[in-house]
């Protein structure tokens, strides 16, 4: 219907955010044509205006603000419309990854967390390519936990190098950090009301994800053969448009596994916060690019700093979701940088952990 009508008249669709979602459909008559519709034609072009109408107004409350348009509503939780594969929200992005479809996998108590997030990883997709290996998961925690995990996310005070970042913070933007090893040696906290119940459920947390049988099922998935001698669980919170967008492996740091589980303060960031991961090819582009124009060693703010490399993935930054890869010589990824939407108004949250 569209192809029919397109050559004639073209159609102009305005949709507005906010409070409520509009659609204002103008229908602008083409240079092309020099006729009026016809009566069929006139049911055609209403018919579309009205189910563009019917398909943006359907969901009320947020909406996914996409790193260039709007798009329709997903759920807060992985759901049908947060399992469904989408468009490409970036140019440079070539596919943003689907979740796995919703498994019951019986009880989610607290005895059988540990069991619930195996399952998941391992119901969820594998990647080969761009590198070997890679995996994004959805509804990783169960519910109840992540809730846990939102309510007791530490205040800006308790991060470890928040007296040292806060007050240069605003200007250029800032990761705080924290390690969920030194918070389970701590008895309390004076800037951390509820403390204990988030010293309880850290300490719980690192339990199961270096446990002999998560860390096997994580080895098993991303084809990993080395022993890990070290470990790591740190909490981000990466404020006020806090990014470098640098490419880069991991492998540099010598991480056998990099783990991050995505924490959003809001739905706008689905497209824009989450992790790109690149091929080879990407990488040497970029980098060519920036050498090309100067742009190495190039700060936010200057006039040389580099926009968003192209990624063969990008991960959506949704609730309860994130990601996982084996470090080697060609898992190249990157966190997001200042040119994507959103970066400087919405705190960045998450959880990583890695593996050494």
């Amino acid at each position: 219907l569209m192809s029919n009508i397109g050559r004639q008249y073209d159609i102009q669709v305005l949709v507005r955010t906010g409070s409520r979602n509009k659609v204002i459909g103008s229908l602008l008559r083409s240079s092309r044509s020099t006729s009026m519709p016809g009566p069929c034609q006139r049911l055609g072009l209403g018919l579309c205006v009205l189910l563009l109408h019917i398909c943006t107004v359907s969901s009320e409350g947020k909406v996914y603000a996409g790193a260039r348009t709007p798009i329709e509503q997903l759920p807060l939780s992985p759901g049908p419309l947060g399992m469904a594969n989408v468009p490409n929200r970036s140019s440079h992005v070539r596919e943003y990854p689907r979740c796995q479809n919703s498994h019951n996998f019986g009880s989610t108590g607290e005895a059988n967390t540990k069991e619930y997030m195996i399952q998941r990883l391992i119901a969820a997709p594998t990647y080969r390519v761009p590198f070997n290996s890679a995996t994004y998961f959805c509804g990783i925690f169960p519910e109840h936990v992540y809730q846990e995990i939102i309510e007791n996310f530490p205040p800006d005070k308790a991060f470890e190098n928040y007296a040292s970042k806060v007050k240069n913070c605003g200007g250029g933007g800032c990761r705080y950090t924290l390690s969920a090893f030194n918070i389970v040696k701590q008895k309390n906290h004076p800037t951390w009301p509820n403390f204990r119940g988030a010293k309880e459920l850290y300490q719980k947390l690192m339990s199961i994800v270096f446990s002999k049988e998560f860390e096997a099922a994580l080895w098993k998935k991303l084809q990993i053969t080395k022993k890990a001698k070290r470990r790591e669980f740190r909490i981000l919170s990466d404020k006020h448009g806090y990014a470098n967008g640098r490419i880069h492996t991991d492998l540099q740091a010598r991480k056998i596994a990099t783990m991050m589980f995505y924490l959003p303060v809001t739905d706008k960031t689905a497209f824009d916060y989450g992790t790109c991961i690149h091929t080879t090819e990407q990488w040497k582009k970029r980098n060519y690019l920036r050498k090309a124009n100067g742009q190495l060693g190039a700060k936010r703010g200057d006039t040389g700093y580099d926009g968003e490399g192209d990624c063969y993935y990008k991960f959506r930054f949704l609730p309860n979701t994130g990601y996982s890869f084996k470090a080697g010589p060609a898992s190249w990824h990157s966190a997001p940088n200042t040119f994507i939407e959103h970066y400087d108004e919405y705190d960045r949250n998450t959880i990583l952990l890695n593996w050494y």
